[in-house]
């Protein structure tokens, strides 16, 4: 084997090393992203399926509230801060509608009615 050829093969099995590498830190990054997304997307299914049963779920926590007063006191202040940021995703996901955006795949559920 000539030397300009031992330098090529020495200069590939550094490249596959560094692309191994990188494509290695790549699917770390991404798999975070990945996961991060998922709980986004559960969060949102569950928004839209409380969205679709809203009339038993208020039926439930009128009856929650009246046959459990204290229960229900006990409960208001620790859900209370989902209030704004539903109403925040509310005023996002009717912008994008507005303008005729997609969220991504995986996130359709939230711009068809």
């Amino acid at each position: 084997m000539s030397a300009r050829l031992r330098e090529l093969a020495a200069r590939r099995e550094q490249l596959v090393a560094s692309s191994t590498a990188e494509r290695e830190r790549l699917a770390r990054a991404t798999g975070a992203l990945a996961r991060e997304i998922a709980l986004l997307d559960a969060v949102l299914v569950a928004v839209r399926q409380i969205r679709r049963y809203r009339t038993p779920i208020g039926i439930a926590t009128g009856a929650v509230v009246l046959f459990a007063p204290r229960t229900a006191l006990r409960w208001v202040p620790r859900i209370a801060w989902i209030a704004p940021l539903a109403l925040e995703g509310y005023r996002i996901v009717r912008a994008l509608r507005a303008q005729g955006g997609q969220l991504g795949p995986g996130t359709s559920a939230l711009v068809d009615e």
